[in-house]
């Protein structure tokens, strides 16, 4: 890997929504729109985050008819230590976030449920 790349990936996980992202798909595979509304935001804004750490293999994604399921990835070579690293970080982070995710009902955010 190059080293602007390097920089690239850790300019993506430097960024706090997309620390919080990762920490709430730990709890299990999330839909954009479950993602949206624990943390406040649109589902284009969760979007562009999700597509920035999917552009790494931090995340990866599977289609679901209308919808798209989100879960952790696992990156290659020199990001793996890295993403490890970042997942102990927030691991015991953000846990408004995660409580908010537990009140979220699939049905009532997603709107192709």
């Amino acid at each position: 890997m190059r080293s602007d790349e390097y920089a690239e990936a850790l300019r993506v996980l430097g960024e706090e929504t997309r620390l919080k992202i990762l920490r709430l798909l730990m709890e299990r595979p999330l839909y954009v729109c479950e993602i949206s509304a624990a943390l406040g935001l649109s589902n284009p804004t969760v979007s562009v985050h999700l597509s920035k750490l999917r552009k790494f293999g931090f995340v990866v994604d599977r289609k679901e008819g209308k919808k798209v399921l989100y879960s952790l990835g696992r990156p290659g070579g020199e990001l793996l230590p890295l993403f490890s690293s970042v997942l102990s970080f927030v691991r015991e982070r953000f846990h408004v976030e995660v409580e908010r995710l537990k009140g979220v009902k699939l049905s009532e955010v997603c709107p192709y449920e």
